[in-house]
């Protein structure tokens, strides 16, 4: 089930894999899964805080069990402080050409 999202989001194809995990969501209104990865693309991928809020505010609207809406938000917590780090830069070149 989560095989197309996962592949569309290694490829770095971002908004398909979140529209894959969309579907996933309302198809499963109980799972947490998608909400959790759909807040791993916003933040870590995409580096949009404000994104990642409304993604978190809808998976804490759609889960009706309190423990998951409890693990949904520790997580959103956990995954924004993420973002006071800068994204990875590629090494430098060891003799300037």
């Amino acid at each position: 089930m989560y095989g197309i999202p996962q592949s569309r989001r290694a490829k770095g194809h971002l908004e398909e894999a979140l529209a894959e995990y969309e579907k996933i969501a309302a198809a499963y209104p109980n799972e947490i899964r998608p909400w959790l990865d759909m807040v791993a693309i916003a933040i870590e991928d995409l580096r949009d805080p404000d994104r990642a809020r409304y993604i978190f505010e809808r998976g804490v609207a759609a889960l009706k069990n309190p423990d998951a809406r409890d693990r949904l938000a520790q997580t959103y917590t956990e995954t924004l402080t993420r973002l006071d780090t800068p994204p990875p830069r590629p090494p430098l070149p060891l003799h300037p050409s």
